[in-house]
């Protein structure tokens, strides 16, 4: 008689979620909040351009409803707060409440930068009058820098601005210099890097206060309110596109140009039914993907031509996967 085990999913960072493409990760807690944790943060090109990104909706913050990564480089996230004047506990909502809420969506890709659609939307038989708050903040650390015991320590520089008839933008970068000597090599080393938040296709317009940026909504029963963000990195002096948004350009280019390593790459499948022959054959399948999730674009010699990460960021897509 055949012995049947039972399968134990294993989740090695049970408390954080990872995102990737790349050599980009994008680690966050499981609301999708960052809140400064060592291990916490967008990291684009080994450098941390996001370390703090937290979201206060009706002055709470959100509760995570249900959160999944429906790709190896997207994650989306339903969360949910009481309405204004509702006197229930933030760590909790009773049935009643989640029944008559407000819901914030949030969809995120992750490339060579973040595209971050933010959806609002009063589930109340009341209009509603409140204020969603983006805080974000960028530290530049390297991923052992996180960690404690900063190698280097530059000037900071914040602007807000906007651009012609495009986005509201804030800008934060980071420059340091330091002198080197390696044996008869001498010089100064200059790291130079920023990150630019473009808010777009904002339903309200946006107001910043240091670190916060503020958001006025002001929603009928039923309503919704909507905004796109762009997070852009700055590596030196080549600033690095974000990902499209796939709810406005239909099937992203990524997408495209990986379709031919999946169409042409060997596929599984099983006739089996009385063994576990289909989940090995799931995880195969699963393998070629996140294979593709690996591929470093902007390495491209052409379409079957390509090179994948390997190294930190590569065991950061592992646990990704285990997660």
């Amino acid at each position: 008689m055949r012995e049947i085990y039972p399968q134990v999913r294993l989740r090695v960072r049970a408390e954080m979620v990872f995102t990737s493409r790349g050599d980009t990760v994008l680690s966050t807690q499981l609301d999708g909040s960052i809140d400064g944790g060592e291990e916490e943060g967008l990291f684009v090109h080994q450098t941390r351009l996001l370390s703090r990104h937290r979201i206060l909706l009706a002055g709470r913050r959100p509760l995570l409803a249900t959160g999944s990564n429906s790709r190896q480089d997207r994650w989306d996230g339903y969360l949910i707060v009481p309405p204004p004047g509702h006197d229930g506990g933030e760590t909790s909502l009773p049935q009643s409440a989640s029944q008559q809420a407000l819901e914030l969506a949030v969809t995120r890709v992750v490339g060579e930068g973040m595209h971050e659609d933010l959806d609002v939307r009063n589930h109340t038989q009341n209009s509603i009058e409140t204020t969603l708050i983006l805080e974000v903040d960028a530290d530049f650390a390297d991923p052992e820098e996180t960690k404690g015991g900063r190698k280097h320590h530059g000037t900071f520089k914040r602007k807000w601005s906007k651009e012609d008839g495009y986005a509201h933008v804030v800008e934060i970068a980071y420059k340091v210099s330091r002198r080197y000597a390696h044996g008869i090599e001498r010089g100064t080393a200059t790291l130079d890097r920023a990150v630019r938040i473009r808010i777009l296709h904002a339903s309200t317009p946006p107001r910043r206060q240091g670190k916060k940026i503020f958001f006025d909504l002001a929603l009928p029963p039923g309503g919704h309110w909507h905004a796109c963000i762009e997070y852009c990195a700055r590596i030196e002096d080549k600033e690095l596109p974000a990902p499209d948004c796939m709810l406005r350009s239909g099937m992203a280019e990524v997408d495209r140009t990986r379709a031919p390593f999946l169409e042409e790459s060997t596929s599984f499948h099983s006739s089996e039914s009385e063994t576990y022959a289909h989940e090995v054959t799931a995880m195969l399948e699963q393998a070629r993907h996140d294979i593709a999730a690996m591929r470093l674009y902007r390495l491209d010699r052409g379409p079957r031509a390509w090179t994948i990460v390997a190294g930190h960021v590569a065991a950061a897509r592992g646990l990704a996967r285990n997660s």
